[in-house]
């Protein structure tokens, strides 16, 4: 998912950089244990599925059910709940809907001053330090687009971009 060089890792067996290897990274409990408190050393596909259920990060999708995973990351992406976060998309969801998501396109809510029910406000939500505070460490107290910003900036974070430019937020993310 977060290899430079297009999605090549979203298939299996991608290079060695890019795919689980740096999932690994980004949401190993050994570096983001608060992220998914009491999670198992497992990372990649497990331990995002532990990620995204309503029970420890509960605010991430407010009045959830209690599926996990690709289901429930499949309802935070769906146009059904969150139509606004991607205006006039198809019913389809998951890796499909999540690539739509990203597109600086047809998301210009993405971008920061966007309407009130999408884009900052919902990222917001997703990102802010108070309950993630390590996700993005030693972060400040800002959410929404600096946040999201100083997260995908190769400086914080090398091992998400490797050899990115020194382009953060939008910009990074459009490349992305």
């Amino acid at each position: 998912m977060w290899c430079p060089t297009p999605l090549l890792n979203v298939v299996p067996n991608s290079s060695p950089k890019c795919g689980a290897q740096l999932l690994f990274k980004m949401w190993c409990p050994t570096l983001l244990q608060n992220v998914v408190p009491n999670s198992s050393p497992k990372c990649g596909a497990q331990l995002l599925s532990k990620m995204w259920c309503p029970t420890p990060l509960l605010n991430v999708v407010p009045n959830s059910s209690p599926k996990c995973g690709a289901q429930l990351l499949s309802k935070m992406w769906c146009p059904t709940p969150l139509q606004n976060v991607v205006p006039n998309s198809t019913p389809k969801c998951g890796a499909q809907l999540l690539h739509k998501m990203w597109c600086p396109t047809p998301l210009q809510n993405v971008v920061p001053n966007s309407s009130t029910k999408c884009g900052a406000q919902l990222l917001s939500k997703m990102w802010c330090p108070t309950p993630l505070q390590n996700v993005v460490p030693n972060s400040s107290p800002k959410c929404g687009a600096q946040l999201l910003s100083k997260m995908w900036c190769p400086t914080p974070l090398q091992n998400v971009v490797p050899n990115s430019s020194p382009k953060c937020g939008a910009q990074l993310l459009s490349n992305m």
